[in-house]
């Protein structure tokens, strides 16, 4: 945990040096430094490296807006994982003037890869945002292509012998665990 700890401070000095005022999305992967920066456990051993990434996240807030945290394995298959997945893809790409004014995180705009079909079942998404429902929009990325699936669909893929892309054949860049 402390290992972790520390890297988040490092990753946090290094983003407060470029000083640009983009949304952060801090994603924990290991659970005790995710509930450590949560206030939800406090240990001795790691109190002052807690204070140091809590007084960098603060710093962090007051310089740009919007900043989370999430702790989760982006590599299981959970809609909230998935969902924080898709919104860092979203808030990290560019456009002229950042987030929409007045966005908060539990009503995302509309992403531009919003209105597609999956490209496996050719059934509507039911979100463009990943969500517990199978009809939702998988996270994008999946693979080295644009090509848009369902969480469903995608369940189904990652068991099959080819993980490939079903529609350019592009090879797989995350592999999700049940």
């Amino acid at each position: 945990m402390q290992a972790h700890l520390v890297g988040v401070i490092a990753g946090l000095e290094a983003l407060a040096a470029r000083n640009d005022t983009a949304p952060l999305l801090l994603r924990l992967s290991d659970p005790a430094a995710a509930e450590c920066v949560a206030g939800v456990w406090e240990t001795a051993a790691a109190s002052r490296l807690r204070a140091r990434v809590l007084n960098l996240l603060n710093a962090a807030r007051a310089h740009r807006g919007h900043v989370w945290v999430a702790g989760f394995d982006e590599h299981r298959l959970h809609a909230f994982g998935e969902r924080a997945s898709a919104l860092a893809v979203f808030g990290s790409m560019p456009r002229p003037g950042g987030l929409p004014h007045g966005w908060v995180p539990a009503a995302p705009p509309d992403p531009p890869w919003a209105g597609e079909d999956c490209c496996i079942c050719v059934e509507e998404f039911s979100s463009p945002w990943p969500t517990q429902h199978a009809r939702s929009r998988a996270t994008p990325c999946r693979w080295h292509c644009s090509h848009a699936v369902c969480r469903d669909c995608d369940a189904h893929i990652q068991q099959a012998a080819n993980s490939r892309c079903p529609l350019c054949r592009a090879p797989r860049r995350v592999h999700m665990h049940p």
